[in-house]
C-alpha cells in the first residue's frame, strides 16, 4: 500500500454559526508521497525540485484524500528527485458542529473536519498524519473570534469497515469556548431597560389617579 502522510495549517476560523451547526475555516492542507515512477535522481537534473501547474494534477496518480465539506481549493504541486509528490491545497471549507446549548451562554462546542480518500480502500492507499505537528496554528490571532475562543484541538485516526473494504480516516476536533461577557452585558442592559420602562409606567398611573 502507498503511505500518504498527511499535515494541515490553520490559517484563520472565521465563523460559528449555531443557526447551520457549522464553522467556517481558511487551511492548508498537505498530503505526501512517493510515486517510483517519478523518480527522476538518474537524470542528473540540477534541480531539486519540479513545479508543476495545478492542470498538471489531473495527468499524474494521487491518493484522492478529500476533506469533507470543502467547497474551494488553490494547489501546490511538487515533485522531488526520488519520486516524491508533495501535494498541497489551500481551502476555504465549512465544518460541522455538533451544538450543545444546555450551558449557553456559557457552553463550549466541539466542530470537526475529517479526511478519507474517496477512490482507494486501507489495501492500496494507509493515510497517516506526520509525525511531527500534524496539526498547526501558527497566528494565536487566529484562535479568537468574536464570540468564541478555541481552547482545544486534538487529532485522531481510525480505520472504517465499509462494503468496499477498509478504509482509513483521520479527523480533527476542535473545542471552542463562549465569549459570554457579551451576552451578560446584553442582559444587564435589557433588566436595566425594563426596570426604567416599569418606573415610567407607574409614574403615568399614579399622575392619571
Amino acid at each position: 500500500a502507498v503511505t500518504v502522510i498527511v499535515e494541515l495549517t490553520i490559517q484563520s476560523i472565521t465563523e460559528i454559526s449555531e443557526f447551520s451547526s457549522s464553522f467556517k475555516a481558511d487551511v492548508w492542507f498537505s498530503q505526501i508521497w512517493r510515486d517510483p515512477r517519478l523518480d527522476f535522481t538518474d537524470r542528473n537534473y540540477c534541480i531539486k525540485n519540479i513545479s508543476l501547474a495545478a492542470h498538471k494534477l489531473p495527468q499524474l496518480w494521487s491518493p484522492n484524500v478529500e476533506i469533507h465539506s470543502s467547497p474551494s481549493q488553490n494547489i501546490l504541486l511538487l515533485i522531488f528527485p526520488n519520486g516524491t509528490v508533495w501535494l498541497n491545497f489551500r481551502v476555504s471549507l465549512i465544518g460541522p458542529c455538533k451544538l450543545d446549548l444546555t450551558y449557553f451562554p456559557m457552553d463550549r462546542q466541539s466542530c470537526n473536519l475529517v479526511f478519507e480518500s474517496y477512490s482507494f480502500n486501507s489495501a492500496e492507499v494507509r493515510i497517516v498524519w506526520r509525525d511531527w505537528e500534524p496539526v498547526s496554528i501558527p497566528d494565536p490571532d487566529s484562535k479568537n473570534l468574536p464570540d468564541f475562543e478555541l481552547v482545544q484541538f486534538i487529532h485522531r485516526n481510525a480505520t472504517l469497515v465499509y462494503t468496499a473494504g477498509l478504509w482509513d480516516q483521520l479527523e480533527v476536533e476542535f473545542t471552542f469556548r463562549r465569549l459570554y461577557g457579551y451576552y451578560v452585558l446584553q442582559v444587564r442592559n435589557t433588566s436595566d431597560n425594563f426596570v426604567e420602562k416599569v418606573d415610567m409606567l407607574l409614574t403615568i398611573v399614579v399622575k392619571k389617579t
